[in-house]
């Protein structure tokens, strides 16, 4: 009854990830026992599978456990903020807002500018280019 309730309840991710460690380590086990098997236990870096398997297990497991435990409340949102706060940054957002509005304003008044500019400047030409040839008749 309380071995069940704790296995169920925990949430360690200490326990979780060294459960995965071992059952990588079982399964590098189970694959290195039958090419040890298929070399006819010939020597080399073959024969030694098995124990890296178990080391490397060890080490991670160690290493797991050993390292500092992470801060659950640093995964959680942070807290909100004062509504003082909000509200000044509200405030900066409209004064943004206005000065960009001010600055398109400015551009489309300058860009009609020059449009007046442009056509102003191609109807000189045109007026211009019917003075240097008279009609004649």
């Amino acid at each position: 009854m309380g071995y069940d309730d704790e296995e169920r309840g925990s949430k360690d991710p200490r326990v979780i990830a060294t459960g995965i460690v071992g059952g990588i380590a079982c399964g590098m086990m189970a694959l290195s026992i039958p090419l040890i098997a298929i070399a006819g236990g010939g020597g080399g870096v073959i024969n030694a599978l098995p124990v890296l398997a178990v080391a490397g297990a060890a080490f991670s497991s160690a290493a797991i456990w050993l390292s500092p435990k992470r801060n659950r409340d640093a995964d959680e949102l942070p807290p909100q903020l004062p509504l003082r706060e909000l509200e000044d940054i509200k405030h900066g957002l409209m004064d943004i807002r206005s000065y960009v509005a001010s600055l398109e304003e400015r551009i489309e008044d300058q860009e009609i500018q020059l449009r007046i500019t442009q056509a102003a400047a191609a109807k000189g030409i045109s007026d211009k280019s019917q003075n240097d040839n008279p009609p004649q008749g």
